[in-house]
């Protein structure tokens, strides 16, 4: 009896007096920060820094709250909100950044950061080895493994120190291995296979530290075929002649083939890297490129940028942690 009483006085004072009831305003206050700052004319401060609200009878105008503020919520979705990405012509590069988009380390560097799964080093990607998952399909008999994944674009992918040094240390020791599944890798078989998935549930390939090494020398090759036979102009890829002098601006790197393996082989002559493709590349594939010469150069150029990094992961991988050796 009471209660019927109470909500009819209620009703009856919401009606007399025309406004919400305090529940009712405050939840639009919730779900619109903005809400009591809209019915109240507001300026922007002189340094453009926060909203000020206008009090009459010239009173000093007072801020608002930075959960009322616009100015103070786009500030805080600012970091959320993508970069245009500004892309110059070739005319608009200074000197430097002309020299910087021809350095090969420069573009490895910039590469993104991942964290090896191994050493735990935050490194950029160009000195690590991706892996993802590989998910059988429904009517193979086999349990899901890791493979290299150099030339896939994939998503969730586990990395580890591009050296075929550590792929050996988890290939020869029981489950080492099995640091390399992530929670990215995990999730993905997860969402293929509609399934958890243990450790047990996983395999790897002891050739391991071989395929990886067959992909970055194919990634390698397919790169040095595309400086041969260009329309446009020569060849990028030119004889030198015999030891003589070297141009250090005119070439991108130095190739060299003597038909033995060196113990010791010089990394840079006048700061031009010098890469052995004898200790590189298979004969099959040396046979493209060192025919008619033993010391060959690569003009500096920007379609020969990609193809020193590439090199150069691919002499990371075959050395391991050796110390480098200049002439």
């Amino acid at each position: 009896m009471y209660t019927g009483r109470h909500q009819s006085l209620k009703a009856s004072t919401t009606a007399s007096n025309g406004l919400h009831p305090p529940s009712r305003r405050l939840y639009a206050w919730k779900t619109n920060p903005a809400y009591e700052a809209e019915a109240q004319p507001t300026v922007i401060s002189e340094d453009g820094s926060k909203t000020l609200r206008t009090r009459k009878y010239g009173n000093k105008s007072l801020p608002l709250p930075p959960i009322m503020d616009p100015i103070a919520i786009a500030g805080k979705q600012r970091h959320k909100q993508m970069k245009e990405r500004v892309v110059k012509r070739e005319d608009d590069l200074s000197e430097f950044e002309q020299k910087l988009r021809l350095n090969p380390f420069a573009h490895a560097l910039a590469t993104d950061i991942r964290q090896c799964r191994l050493t735990q080093a935050l490194l950029p990607s160009h000195f690590l080895v991706p892996f993802a998952a590989d998910i059988p399909a429904p009517d193979e008999q086999r349990k899901p493994s890791l493979v290299p994944a150099l030339r896939s674009k994939v998503q969730g992918k586990s990395y580890i120190i591009g050296t075929r040094e550590a792929l050996e240390n988890v290939s020869d020791k029981k489950s080492r291995w099995q640091v390399m599944l992530n929670e990215q890798v995990k999730a993905c078989a997860v969402a293929a296979m509609g399934k958890q998935l243990t450790h047990k549930d996983w395999s790897w390939d002891v050739d391991t530290p071989e395929m990886v090494l067959q992909q970055l020398r194919e990634k390698a090759v397919e790169s040095l075929k595309g400086c041969l036979g260009r329309q446009e102009g020569e060849d990028l890829l030119v004889q030198l002649s015999g030891d003589g002098p070297v141009e250090r601006n005119d070439l991108a790197c130095i190739l060299t083939s003597t038909g033995i393996a060196p113990a010791r082989e010089s990394t840079t002559v006048k700061s031009v890297p010098v890469y052995n493709l004898d200790t590189l590349l298979d004969p099959e594939q040396l046979e493209h490129f060192m025919q008619t010469s033993t010391r060959k150069g690569l003009v500096r150029h920007k379609r020969t940028v990609f193809t020193v990094t590439a090199l150069e992961k691919l002499r990371n991988y075959v050395r391991g942690n050796e110390k480098d050796h200049f002439s």
